[in-house]
């Protein structure tokens, strides 16, 4: 393109319509040499010439002092666009866009120069937004290493502001927003303060004696009267001259959204031991197939004895990784990811697989085998046809329906009403839905009142103080399901006396660590073998099921 393009004004007439101060600051040069073409006259006004100009000099030697260091890069600013930079002369900043024109038939740079452009600031707040950020951050760095300070990118997330601005409307939202970036502002007078997207806010900073300005903001956020409370969430990544800055602002919001998922505290810092998680997290989510394919997914069973016989019931399958990089994964370590990604149907397919696969081959041993439990995640229902899978994989094994039960938890049943329906699919063909955790949602009442199970599972972990008030808490909600007709598991069970308390009031299962850890299915069969534990027979499983039913504490002699 030229600047002449589509147009009839003789190059003199342009030259002179340029060449005044009632033009915005630019400068025309070489796009090989460099040598400057034409500057005029208001470019002095930001941007002070060191030496005067004569017939071919170059921009650098123009603009740059003769021994200082050119903060500007003209072939990367042409890739760019646009920048920032600091003023060798006033210090302040200046927007610098550039792009490539034809002068006189040469190849040339067209470089326009200002000290305020409206792409590069928040119009609400006032403040720099990302892109300032993206392009400033690092001279913000580099001034705090210089100072001899630790720098550091400081993510905040407010929490409550849609449903802020929903109870009291957009513009006290922006009101509030406004009187947020003030408040950063004067918490960090000195420092570089941005606003991202929506209600996330970024400063770079000191990272010394930075908590106590942080609870200051965070307590100015929750004391703000409003018909909802408010919070923040502060993420915190300690950087270098050598770090990319947006690499260590994503870091600082990782940081952050995990702490908002923690929730104990509202301050996280980006440390080794996070980094370690999240790049376990990238593996997890990028090798679930591979760990399927190479079986490097293993089955734990963890069993369950019946207190009133004291047999072994059943068992739960729980999924283990044992991987030749990472070693040996906890569940703890790859179901969020694989649900945070949407994959923890993979696993939990595949899971069903190996216990039915596991279990034909006992039976074909001519060996006892006993119920086994799984879990089942919501998003398995809309992963996959999670009920045709297992459906499949029973008739594939040709395994009774009686010998598998599924757990889910109570949040599931909170889901939307096609959830509710594949569930209640798998009670009508002849498989047990038991409640896993009953008691530690809030709505596990409601729960029980609008769905049917066949058992609850009692965890003994959330209450962790065995005393009389935990034995009343247990002993009602044995009680309260037996009254509905549901059998019940306590899991979580360490001790003799956990285990003599449960079979007192009539809970009729119990599973933990008092009769076994969760094993291979070989290694833990013959720890019940060895602990003198026998398998139960179905005839027996049959009438006990039955039985598990009823409250023996309210039946009375002579009554059946």
């Amino acid at each position: 393109m030229t600047l002449r393009e589509k147009s009839d004004i003789p190059a003199s007439v342009v030259v002179e319509l340029l060449n005044t101060a009632k033009v915005d600051p630019f400068v025309i040069f070489d796009a090989k040499s460099h040598e400057i073409y034409m500057v005029n006259p208001s470019m002095s006004l930001f941007w002070k010439p060191k030496r005067p100009y004569e017939q071919g000099i170059k921009f650098e030697e123009y603009f740059f002092p003769a021994n200082g260091q050119n903060t500007l890069f003209v072939e990367e600013l042409l890739e760019k666009g646009v920048t920032i930079i600091r003023c060798p002369y006033s210090g302040k900043d200046l927007v610098v866009e550039a792009s490539q024109i034809s002068w006189n038939g040469k190849r040339s740079v067209f470089m326009r120069v200002n000290d305020h452009s409206d792409r590069f600031f928040d119009p609400l707040t006032g403040l720099p937004n990302l892109g300032y950020c993206r392009i400033r951050g690092e001279n913000y760095v580099e001034d705090l290493a210089n100072a001899g300070k630790t720098p550091a990118v400081v993510f905040f997330d407010i929490i409550g502001m849609k449903l802020y601005n929903n109870a009291n409307g957009f513009s006290s939202g922006n009101e509030f927003l406004i009187h947020f970036a003030a408040m950063l502002k004067k918490q960090f007078a000195k420092d570089l303060v941005c606003r991202g997207m929506n209600d996330h806010f970024i400063v770079v900073t000191d990272n010394v004696g930075l908590e106590e300005k942080l609870c200051e903001i965070r307590k100015y956020v929750k004391g703000t009267i409003s018909k909802i409370s408010m919070d923040l969430y502060v993420g915190i990544c300690q950087t270098d001259t050598d770090s990319d800055i947006i690499d260590a602002i994503e870091k600082a919001k990782l940081a952050c959204n995990i702490q908002k998922k923690k929730g104990d505290k509202f301050i996280r810092q980006y440390d080794e031991d996070l980094h370690r998680t999240l790049m376990l997290h990238n593996y997890v989510v990028n090798h679930i197939d591979d760990a399927i394919a190479n079986g490097y997914i293993k089955v734990y069973y963890q069993p369950v004895v019946r207190t009133i016989s004291e047999t072994f019931c059943g068992m739960e399958a729980l999924a283990r990784w044992i991987d030749p990089e990472q070693g040996f994964l906890n569940p703890g370590e790859f179901i969020g990811a694989l649900e945070e990604s949407k994959q923890i149907h993979k696993l939990d397919s595949h899971v069903i697989e190996l216990v039915c696969k596991e279990m034909r081959e006992q039976l074909d041993q001519g060996c006892s085998v006993v119920p086994v439990s799984f879990n089942l995640s919501r998003l398995d229902f809309t992963g996959c046809d999670i009920f045709e899978v297992v459906e499949g994989i029973l008739e594939r094994y040709k395994i009774e329906r009686d010998y598998i039960r599924v757990e889910i938890t109570e949040s599931i049943m909170a889901s939307d009403l096609y959830i509710q329906h594949e569930i209640e699919k798998f009670r009508e063909v002849g498989y047990e839905v038991w409640m896993d955790d009953f008691g530690s949602g809030y709505s596990s009442l409601n729960t029980l009142q609008d769905y049917k199970f066949d058992e609850l599972k009692i965890d003994m972990a959330f209450l962790s103080n065995f005393n009389d008030v935990s034995r009343t808490i247990i002993s009602s909600m044995v009680r309260m399901a037996k009254s509905l007709g549901l059998k019940t598991l306590a899991e979580g069970v360490e001790t003799k006396e956990q285990m003599e308390f449960l079979k007192s009031i009539g809970c009729e299962k119990v599973q933990g660590y008092y009769y076994g850890k969760p094993q291979p299915l070989k290694a833990s069969v013959e720890h019940m073998e060895t602990s003198g534990i026998v398998i139960e027979d179905s005839n027996t499983r049959a009438v006990y099921s039955k039985i598990g039913r009823l409250d023996y504490q309210e039946i009375l002699p002579g009554q059946s």
